[in-house]
């Protein structure tokens, strides 16, 4: 079976792989962040006009430590917005085409009125866009609140180490750019043997294509869902 990596923090990482397993894909499960998520529950999340998320972790943290789901929930893209679907959250929005943090500004801005309330950030220790500058600077009264810390793992296991040196061919998945950085500081730092050329990068936006290829893959894919991005590899590869 084709082989891959899955680099997603868990809970994810367990139910990609669970879905690249029933394509007939070979999986090894590798976490290169730790999520380590807030204690404090939210219970007034019902004051404001709008809750804002720029990953898909965010929204699966915020369920935890609120059961409000009526506030409208905008979010980056279309992974983020299966996630809230299934959380039961009842509406939401995000952005078609770019699905990026500056797109999603730029949809707010032109669709919610600042006079109608406040806006919730709910937010990650570390986010690329300041959407909480941008929303104040266009007269948005935003709370944020860091509902989660990610952390680099330490090292690679041997099952992971050996899966990039001595596989002939593979794919390893990228949901994020804080996850690519991660793999290639320890690969460095383990002095990994590794060929770019024998695998294939998914990846989950354009945003993280933008920067995995800067790298010599043997190809790389993109698509917004986990269900597109199996429907594309297996185009790519061949079963044995």
């Amino acid at each position: 079976m084709f082989p891959v990596l899955i680099t997603r923090p868990e809970p994810s990482a367990k139910q990609t792989a669970e879905m690249f397993q029933k394509a007939g894909f070979e999986t090894l499960i590798e976490p290169l962040l730790e999520i380590i998520p807030a204690t404090k529950i939210l219970n007034d999340l019902k004051k404001f006009q709008a809750i804002v998320t720029t990953s898909a972790m965010a929204i699966r943290t915020l369920a935890e430590l609120s059961t409000v789901r009526d506030v409208p929930l905008w979010c980056v893209g279309k992974s983020s917005y299966e996630v809230a679907k299934k959380l039961g959250y009842k509406v939401i929005h995000y952005p078609e085409g770019d699905e990026n943090a500056n797109s999603l500004f730029q949809m707010i801005k032109k669709e919610i009125n600042p006079k109608n309330g406040p806006i919730f950030y709910a937010a990650g220790d570390i986010t690329k866009v300041d959407i909480k500058n941008l929303l104040m600077k266009s007269k948005f009264e935003v709370d944020r609140e860091i509902i989660y810390q990610s952390k680099m793992k330490g090292n690679l296991s041997f099952k992971a180490k050996t899966f990039l040196e001595q596989k002939p061919k593979g794919a390893i998945t990228f949901y994020s750019e804080r996850t690519l950085r991660a793999f290639l500081t320890l690969c460095e730092k383990e002095r990994i043997q590794f060929a770019f050329d024998r695998f294939i990068a998914l990846s989950l936006s354009d945003a993280i294509s933008n920067e995995v290829e800067k790298l010599p893959w043997l190809q790389v894919i993109t698509a917004s869902t986990t269900s597109q991005l199996i429907v594309n590899l297996k185009k790519a590869v061949t079963f044995e």
